[in-house]
């Protein structure tokens, strides 16, 4: 998965064909394509996938071998829920986020998590760019943090059963070069 801003730029793609073709990548989920549905199919053709699918009004486009079937659900305009079901049998449920800046927008993808929290069975993955942090230290400069908003996500996060996937990378994800934030993330269930 990759906020990538703008998946369409020769750059970007010439960076994914890179990456794709490294590290074997069969299932690729981009955020923020900033490109229009066209141009989906040429990214799919230049990387070599099977198949593509844009979502979420084309915030979230997802591209993916034929070795794996996958079947899409869109919950709150906010999350692109699928079951990854793989030619050996075995199969699990992820959620791409594409989540709206306000507090109050992201309310309905809150209660969408906890929808599908009750629902998913075995294992589930969701990644993306949640659009708040979770803990002040998540932020570097600016305006302190909103606290209500640190509770609602994590509130939401424990309701769900889930808990953060470690990374490598950079402390912040994000920045307007005055304030930086951990706002892309992966959570997952015990499963």
């Amino acid at each position: 998965m990759w906020n990538i801003r703008g998946a369409s730029r020769k750059d970007s793609l010439r960076y994914l064909n890179k990456i794709c073709k490294t590290n074997k990548i069969r299932l690729l989920v981009l955020l923020e394509p900033l490109s229009e549905s066209p141009q989906l199919e040429v990214v799919r053709r230049f990387l070599g996938f099977d198949r593509a699918l844009g979502a979420l009004n084309n915030k979230v486009w997802v591209l993916w071998y034929n070795e794996m079937s996958l079947s899409f659900r869109e919950m709150a305009d906010q999350l692109l829920h699928m079951n990854i079901a793989f030619s050996s049998g075995c199969s699990v449920q992820f959620s791409a986020v594409y989540a709206r800046c306000s507090r109050v927008g992201r309310r309905e993808l809150w209660s969408a998590m906890e929808s599908l929290a009750g629902e998913v069975q075995g294992p589930w993955l969701l990644a993306g760019d949640f659009n708040v942090i979770s803990y002040m230290e998540e932020r570097a400069g600016g305006v302190p943090a909103n606290e209500t908003n640190m509770e609602e996500f994590n509130e939401s996060i424990g309701n769900c059963g889930l808990a953060e996937v470690p990374f490598d990378g950079a402390e912040f994800t994000w920045t307007n070069g005055r304030m930086w934030q951990r706002l892309d993330r992966a959570l997952m269930n015990r499963e």
